[in-house]
């Protein structure tokens, strides 16, 4: 029976595979073996023998000298019940003279030298059981001369290494000779009678690795780890490998290299390793293909390789698929077709849009990636019917669909042109706005604009006229109008400029520039005064410096505002503008304004502003802290556990919410004060708050 010995080796890493020993099985083998404690001088261990057996490695008595040069006289007796008599020599370069005898009744006269050096032994060396008579040389390193013998008759010799000439046996009768490694000439046999030559050494097994299988799977059955397994058979001899992977027709790239911890002089000729390597760097549906190949430990290839490898394509999701049908919006007219929307299934990234009509069946329309398509080819006065259905990265259908469908029909002749107007006139009442009815539409959306705002809706009507209330004296307004459909969806285009008109009555508006008076600095203020403008009563205050532009800083009723916003020793220049109550610019502003330098000057507090609590709401994560002594404005920043500092916004004030957040991801915050040109005056926590907005179950 062949014995099956595997080693898993597993690691996951955002660059590329790292493939480490998780532990080894094996299947349980009938010859199981037993290792008794070594003992003895050099404390040597042989493995021999097989099945279900005690191996002793024996303790010598006599005059044994390992390493060195020196040259040993006496005996040495391992086991059994034989004497030998003269000099074992283990190691350096001395001459051994005398005998050696493992085990057995046969006394052996020689030398036997193990070690090495260029030392030729001469006489014989017995290795246990039976009364043969080896008559030779046994050698570990350098020549040897003659024969080795366990039983019956040999002549020739035996070495470990270097060159030998001779025999070697264990029963029967050998004429030639063994070598572990190096050259041999001769016999080898354990029984019966052989001629010629055994050479027995640690050659790795150079054919490619034979690989088994590659699986998608998720590494030791943990959700957490998802990705690709490899299992090869491990070539004799080489316990080094590099993994290697190439994506559709691309070439091979190394993922990685290791070394694997195998004692194969305790794996038997019977025995298979199975190696296995965890790929944690897989994308979803891509073709991926596999291969290994054996090193030395100085990194250099000592088998060849699988070329066409093996192959597999991952999933298209690790997300658990909703295979229910998607849930249809309305179908909606608008001016470039009909519109249709459905909700998101999990796992569904790919949708193929169907249509049909009363007098046919469903077919298909196209494929989205998203959940809105715009049919443009639809009719007019054609009932049309929409579903959808979700499929894989490979085009196969993963949901059900709405057999039913949601419908939509183009009302016959619409004309899509800009409605005409045909004029805005103001009273006490209000604007009063008319336009021509465009073929084929009932309702339009009314906009508004001033001078200085965009265009806003300010009502849905079905008719062509429109009276708007919401106005002020003295203010000019432009009027436009847009077809659309009954659901509100654009079926027109429209009139870009529009037509105006400015509302009589009050008092005649000075749009000059307000003069501004003065400008006051405190320790912590500046107070600004200018003239009212007749016709005036708001106005609004910008302030700048050397190295900003203007900035509102506050809308005000009246001719005097003060800025408690300000750092003492900063420069900083105000204008006002003249506004209407609803917020229009109705006057020119001084584009030089004044300016003030604020007097004295705070002592910063430039330590880490102290973050003091974080919280998660529908509208994302808030973020407060402290305000340092000085400090007015602070940039926040944002990170993840993969990701370095980001500024997210630079905020005057002790609080800020981020709604730039996903679900299930935890965001790690952390704030550091900056003056008015954005340079950092504090320092900052480096640890930060960290908050994460729970996923949707």
């Amino acid at each position: 029976m062949k014995k099956l010995i595997t080693f898993l080796f597993a690691g996951i890493t955002c660059v590329a595979v790292m493939i480490g020993l998780v532990g080894i099985m094996g299947e349980k083998a009938s010859d199981a073996r037993q290792f008794s404690q070594v003992t003895g001088s050099g404390k040597t261990a042989m493995l021999l023998g097989s099945g279900n057996n005690s191996y002793t490695v024996y303790t010598g008595s006599g005059n044994s000298t390992y390493g060195g040069t020196g040259t040993a006289t006496g005996n040495n007796t391992y086991g059994g019940t034989g004497t030998t008599t003269g000099n074992n020599t283990y190691g350096g370069t001395g001459t051994a003279t005398g005998n050696n005898t493992y085990g057995g009744t046969v006394t052996t006269s020689g030398n036997n030298t193990y070690g090495g050096g260029t030392v030729t032994t001469s006489g014989n060396n017995t290795y246990g059981g039976g009364t043969g008579t080896a008559t030779g040389n046994n050698s570990s390193s350098g020549t040897a001369t003659g024969n080795n013998s366990s039983s019956g008759t040999a002549t020739g010799n035996n070495t470990s290494s270097g060159t030998a000439t001779g025999n070697n046996t264990s029963s029967g009768t050998a004429t030639g000779n063994n070598s572990s490694s190096g050259t041999a000439t001769g016999n080898n046999t354990s029984g019966g009678t052989a001629t010629g030559n055994n050479t027995q050494g640690n050659t790795p097994e150079k054919t490619s690795p034979v690989l088994l299988t590659v699986n998608e799977t998720d590494e030791n059955s943990a959700a957490t780890a998802h990705g690709v397994t490899i299992r090869w058979k491990a070539n004799r001899y080489v316990s080094k490998y590099a993994v290697f992977r190439k994506v559709k027709s691309n070439k091979w790239t190394k993922l990685s290299e290791k070394s694997f911890t195998i004692n194969w002089s305790e794996i038997g000729d019977q025995e298979i390793v199975i190696l296995t390597a965890f790929d944690a760097t897989v994308e979803p549906g891509t073709d991926y293909t596999y291969t290994v190949r054996g090193l030395d430990e100085d990194g250099k290839y000592v088998t060849s390789f699988d070329a066409t490898g093996l192959s597999l394509r991952t999933r298209a999701s690790q997300t658990a698929i909703d295979k229910n049908a998607p849930v249809l919006g309305d179908a909606v007219v608008s001016e470039n077709g009909i519109t249709i929307s459905w909700q998101k299934n999990q796992g569904v990234d790919q949708y193929v849009v169907f249509r049909k009509t009363e007098k046919s069946g469903w077919s298909k329309l196209d494929t989205v990636a998203g959940e809105s398509y715009t049919d443009p080819t639809a009719q007019a006065s054609v009932k049309y019917f929409y579903t959808v259905r979700g499929i894989s990265a490979t085009g196969k259908y993963i949901t059900a669909y709405n057999q039913t469908g949601v419908s939509a029909t183009i009302p016959g002749g619409i004309d899509k042109s800009a409605p005409m107007l045909v004029g805005v006139s103001g009273d006490d009442n209000g604007v009063t706005v008319t336009w021509n009815k465009n073929t084929g539409v009932d309702n339009y959306r009314v906009f508004r604009k001033t001078a200085s705002t965009k265009w806003t809706a300010v009502a849905d009507v079905a008719g062509t006229s429109y009276v708007d209330s919401n106005v002020a004296q003295g203010e000019e307004y432009f009027y436009t109008v847009r077809g659309i459909s009954e659901t509100g969806a654009y079926i027109t285009t429209f009139d870009q400029k529009g037509l105006s008109v400015t509302i009589p009555g009050g008092i005649t508006i000075d749009k000059s520039a307000p003069t501004i008076l003065d400008v006051i600095g405190y320790p912590n203020a500046a107070t600004v005064i200018w003239n009212l403008n007749i016709g005036v009563d708001n106005y609004r205050v910008f302030r700048k410096t050397a190295s900003t532009k203007w900035t509102v800083v506050a809308d005000v009723a009246g001719n005097s505002y003060t800025d408690y916003t300000v750092a003492e020793g900063e420069e900083y220049i105000y204008t006002v503008r003249g506004i209407s109550e609803t917020g229009a610019y109705i006057t020119d502003f001084d584009k030089a304004g004044m300016a003030i330098t604020i007097p004295g000057g705070i002592t910063i507090d430039k330590s880490a502003p102290t973050l003091i609590d974080i919280s998660g709401s529908a509208n994302g994560i808030t973020v407060t802290w402290s305000l340092n002594t000085g400090v007015d404005n602070y940039r926040v920043f944002r990170k993840t556990a993969n990701t370095k500092w980001t500024a997210v916004a630079d905020v005057a004030g002790i609080i800020y919410t981020d709604c730039n957040v996903v679900e299930g991801v935890e965001y790690i915050y952390t704030v550091r004060g900056i003056d008015e040109q954005g340079k950092y005056v504090t320092e900052y926590n480096a640890t930060g708050i960290a908050m994460s907005i729970p996923g949707v179950e």
